[in-house]
């Protein structure tokens, strides 16, 4: 599956730092507003460095504009780590172009556009995964196996 990964902040490097570490993954093109970001060679932020865990992202195609990278790249995921506003736009511009998408949480800023963004997903055939992974923590899912015997 070829992925694109567009924010490359904390968050977004999180989220490419595990993609990496899934067979069948291969890092299809890089996207951030921020030029200084896109040099993920040298990138170390939170506990993450790309350099000490031996992944060279340098020959990976990168893009400043998200809407560019999204129409232009050969992709079949994208993994949205973008400020909150960006959210619903960019997700359905992903959609619109065949995409499935990963997108951080909050899906949207209202309920009318995260409806129209769970529509297109549907309307789309695509899968759409939004970022609340707390509930996959193990502790979490403990205590949910907890309460739901009884």
């Amino acid at each position: 599956m070829k992925l694109g990964v567009c924010g490359l902040g904390m968050m977004g490097q999180a989220h490419l730092a595990n993609a990496l570490k899934i067979d069948g993954i291969e890092l299809a093109a890089l996207c951030d507003t921020d030029p200084a970001k896109l040099d993920l060679s040298q990138a170390v932020q939170g506990n993450i460095s790309f350099q000490a865990a031996g992944v060279d992202v340098r020959s990976v195609p990168t893009f400043a504009d998200p809407g560019v990278m999204l129409r232009d790249a050969a992709l079949d995921a994208v993994v949205l780590a973008v400020p909150t506003y960006r959210h619903a736009e960019l997700t359905l511009k992903a959609l619109e172009a065949g995409l499935h998408v990963f997108v951080e949480k909050p899906i949207a800023l209202t309920v009318d556009e995260a409806e129209r963004v769970c529509g297109a997903a549907r309307a789309a055939g695509r899968l759409l995964f939004v970022g609340h992974v707390v509930r996959f923590f193990p502790a979490y899912v403990k205590i949910r196996e907890m309460i739901q015997s009884v």
